[in-house]
């Protein structure tokens, strides 16, 4: 552990944390800033910023403001460091992070308020309702090349197994099926039950009864819109499911045989939607402008 400790100190994203550090401590020096705002995800670099800009001025209030589902086992989020390392203050995008962290023991009691988030879904996201019998998953990877592969390769298999099913694939902005296909022999021809999406987001709720996800946000819109969730891991892993407090709504599965099982037991009834939606509509509250005035306003005060 000490070896590999020692190592990591050199690594080039250490460095990198080291820089950006040093970056921000000379534009706080000419900028002379009340209030750093930094994301609190558990980053390295997050943490050395805090200490240096308390190093330039320590009257400076940092917030770390977590915008992201926060999963089971992210731990460095959910810890204090030396007084130095640590936000004044955390903000969070809804009420479900604020309870998480408020949970956490190790994080000493640091104030944790609900900011809210521009990603609100409630005015945005229209539940589509009860789609029984509606054999359609949509497929939502995360924006990283070896997760597109995972859930890809998983849900054709499936769709070899289960050709009555349709899946949809939909990908990250930043990737494309052109590219994705180019670089990827086997996506060049694809069984007429894999759809390729080009439609909103919202058309492909409406089309679809089930969403099959892994480490994907998408998931939270997917169930306000009333889609039932199947997490995709294996045994060995750690999960990194964003909903991984709902229980009773979601389905998990291992094996292509296990979403055999599940779409042949014809489950997908909404007995406990309603508690699945609320969790996920508490996720990202209405952006509270007023709560950052309100800290700038304490600042000056003191002053």
């Amino acid at each position: 552990m000490l070896k590999y400790s020692a190592s990591e100190a050199l690594s080039s994203s250490s460095l990198s944390s080291l820089r950006i550090a040093e970056q921000i401590q000379k534009i706080v020096k000419i900028t002379k800033p009340k209030i750093i705002i930094t994301t609190h995800e558990g980053h390295a670099w997050e943490r050395v910023i805090y200490n240096a800009v308390r190093e330039s001025d320590p009257n400076i209030k940092c917030i770390g403001y977590t915008h992201a589902p926060i999963f089971e086992k992210q731990h460095a989020v959910k810890r204090s460091l030396t007084k130095g390392y640590n936000p004044d203050v955390i903000y969070t995008s809804g009420i479900v992070q604020k309870k998480q962290l408020e949970n956490a023991e190790l994080l000493n009691s640091i104030p944790v308020e609900v900011l809210g988030s521009g990603r609100f879904l409630g005015k945005h996201i229209k539940t589509t309702g009860s789609k029984n019998n509606k054999l359609t998953c949509l497929v939502i990877p995360e924006g990283i090349e070896s997760e597109i592969n995972t859930l890809f390769q998983f849900s054709l298999k499936c769709s070899l197994l289960l050709p009555k099913v349709k899946f949809i694939w939909r990908l990250h902005p930043k990737f494309s099926f052109e590219k994705l296909s180019s670089e990827n022999g086997m996506y060049k021809t694809l069984p007429n039950n894999i759809i390729l999406s080009n439609k909103s987001l919202q058309e492909d709720f409406e089309a679809c009864e089930w969403v099959l996800y892994r480490g994907s946000s998408a998931v939270i819109q997917s169930v306000v819109a009333g889609l039932k969730p199947i997490y995709l891991h294996s045994s060995d892993e750690m999960k990194i499911d964003p909903i991984f407090e709902i229980k009773n709504w979601k389905s998990e599965v291992e094996t292509v045989k296990d979403v055999q099982e599940l779409f042949n037991s014809g489950a997908g009834n909404y007995v406990d939607y309603s508690q699945a939606k609320k969790y996920c509509l508490d996720m990202y509250t209405p952006l509270d402008y007023g709560l950052l005035v309100d800290t700038l306003r304490k600042m000056n005060s003191n002053e």
